[in-house]
């Protein structure tokens, strides 16, 4: 089970559960904060869209050993400053060798800033249990560490309010921004399922990221702003005594990552290779590392050498770049208010759009409000492309089980609608969305209620024509491939939905002429269908509402 899946099992089920019983007292969110408004276009769309557009430049970055170099890259050429924000970062080795290349910048003199969420990188953040990376960056003197929204006093919090959401809320931003002059943001967390190939892990991840220069860089750092002055953050300071320095930890990985990344070191055969980076490991120190923590960096050494697709890749080759408007919408956390500029941002686009929609998104379990926006596109005559995962690729069991029985009732409602789902492992992590030919989005949110209604997120919009076709020949070369199957029910000659005859189990539902039911194990079926009943018998404890029925 991935990271996501452990988190919304814990911040659904668990919290649920547990909170419930202390019967929930949180009014149900109106569904509508703004209602459903009327756009007459995807350019009017975009324009009722806040902050105010700048011109800037926009890179679509698929592959996803490129994008570890680009964050590589980026860092290694930082003069001033580093602002990363993100949701997971795991002590494997992108995220202790990204630790480790902030500390060596910082001890450079680069001023940097580390936002962690303390549910996705709660193993990093826990006091007496994984902090000691953090607290040896902070005591550089040049980097603040901060914890945002931290478990327990938010367990405590939750218990006293009688809701769930206070700890199931949080920053579910991966943002790195350097110098005010380039940002990086999208699906990607730091850890190995993101910037493995599918080759190489079973568990890697398909995800997209938008590297973004100009002024719209100085918008997506704005959002950080935003977060570090919210009351739920938690300051990690150095240790008041250093028992256990990380300093030939962090220093090493460092090094031998940048020269893994370099080529400057054979990547096989293996023995050689991870022979070669201890060396450079050894030789980035002025002094002998104690055992324990030798042989610490070798575990980390050991895997580095299995990442064979990041081997060499910087410097990085040219990325296509595109030159559009740009806006960054950013959401807060409902730890510190209720923001629907997310879901407001889609909303208006489905309102705009003429022609055609394609969204792209790892889940879909979707609120009335979007529903409605999706109705009225479909009855504009709008085309509806969603490219999801299915049961077998997903990470999020408790999104899929309410998606099961859902999705016939939303294409039934939404006639237009078209969902692939994909059928292979590798998850499908991008956060995509394009409207009619110019409109664009990516970032970091998803099609589900924690993006929509508890985590902080961020949507980079861009009036691009030719972003937006780049991101559609992308859809198009997914498609067409055997990675996904196409969720149908069966409609009469009018394009009305065909409903199951009332002594039929499913009675009064849409026929389903294909979907998860036909393509994954009977077992895992089950399973699905009881967590099912599970989320369905505790909404009352959730204070917003999903389309389930």
């Amino acid at each position: 089970m991935g990271a996501h899946a452990r988190l919304t099992l814990i911040g659904l089920t668990a919290a649920a559960l547990a909170l419930g019983a202390l019967a929930c007292t949180t009014p149900v969110l109106r569904q509508s904060l703004v209602g459903t408004p009327r756009v007459p276009s995807t350019r009017r769309a975009f324009e009722s869209l806040a902050p105010a557009a700048t011109p800037s430049g926009v890179s679509l970055i698929l592959d996803n050993a490129a994008s570890w170099a680009a964050r590589w890259e980026m860092v290694a050429d930082a003069k001033e400053s580093i602002d990363a924000t993100y949701f997971i970062v795991e002590d494997d080795i992108y995220g202790a060798a990204f630790l480790g290349h902030l500390y060596v910048k910082a001890r450079q003199g680069v001023r940097v800033r580390l936002l962690l969420d303390g549910r996705g990188s709660v193993a990093l953040t826990m006091p007496l249990l994984g902090r000691d990376l953090l607290q040896e960056l902070a005591e550089t003197g040049n980097a603040e560490v901060w914890v945002f929204n931290p478990p327990m006093p938010q367990l405590l919090r939750s218990v006293w309010e009688r809701s769930f959401l206070p700890m199931s809320s949080g920053t579910h931003q991966k943002t790195l921004v350097v110098d005010g002059q380039l940002a990086l943001t999208g699906g990607r967390n730091l850890s190995r399922a993101y910037f493995s190939t599918t080759n190489e892990d079973a568990g890697a991840m398909v995800d997209a990221d938008v590297l973004v220069d100009g002024p719209a860089v100085l918008d997506v750092r704005a959002s950080m702003e935003r977060e570090l002055a919210s009351k739920t953050l938690a300051r990690i300071w150095p240790d008041a005594v250093n028992l256990s320095s990380q300093r030939a930890e962090l220093t090493m990985l460092h090094a031998a990552m940048d020269a893994w990344v370099k080529g400057a070191v054979p990547s096989a055969p293996a023995q050689a290779a991870a022979a070669a980076l201890q060396a450079t490991a050894l030789a980035a120190l002025d002094a002998p590392p104690v055992p324990a923590e030798l042989e610490h960096v070798r575990l980390h050494l050991a895997e580095l050498v299995r990442a064979q697709g990041i081997w060499g890749t910087r410097p990085l080759g040219a990325q296509p770049r595109d030159v559009g408007e740009v806006k960054v919408v950013a959401s807060a956390s409902r730890a510190d208010e209720l923001d629907d500029a997310a879901v407001d941002a889609f909303v208006r686009a489905l309102a705009g759009a003429r022609k055609d929609v394609v969204l792209v998104s790892p889940y879909f379990v979707i609120t009335p409000r979007l529903q409605r926006a999706l109705e009225q596109a479909a009855r504009r005559g709008v085309a509806i492309t969603l490219v999801t995962n299915s049961p077998l690729s997903s990470d999020n069991p408790v999104a899929e089980a309410l998606m099961l029985d859902t999705w016939p009732l939303i294409e039934a409602r939404v006639p237009t609608l078209r969902i692939f789902a994909k059928r292979t492992r590798h998850l499908l992590h991008r956060k995509l969305a394009m409207f009619d030919d110019e409109l664009s989005f990516a970032g970091t949110f998803n099609l589900d209620p924690f993006s929509m209604h508890m985590n902080s997120e961020m949507i980079v919009a861009v009036w691009s024509k030719t972003l937006n076709r780049r991101m559609r020949d992308e859809v198009d070369r997914l498609l067409a491939g055997a990675e996904f199957v196409e969720y149908r029910i069966v409609k009469d000659a009018k394009g009305k939905a065909r409903r199951y005859p009332a002594r039929h189990p499913r009675a009064g539902q849409p026929v389903v002429a294909y979907g998860p039911r036909d393509h994954v194990p009977p077992r895992d079926i089950v399973g699905l269908e009881n967590l099912r009943e599970l989320m369905l018998s505790i909404r009352a404890a959730w204070d917003f509402q999903v389309v389930v029925d």
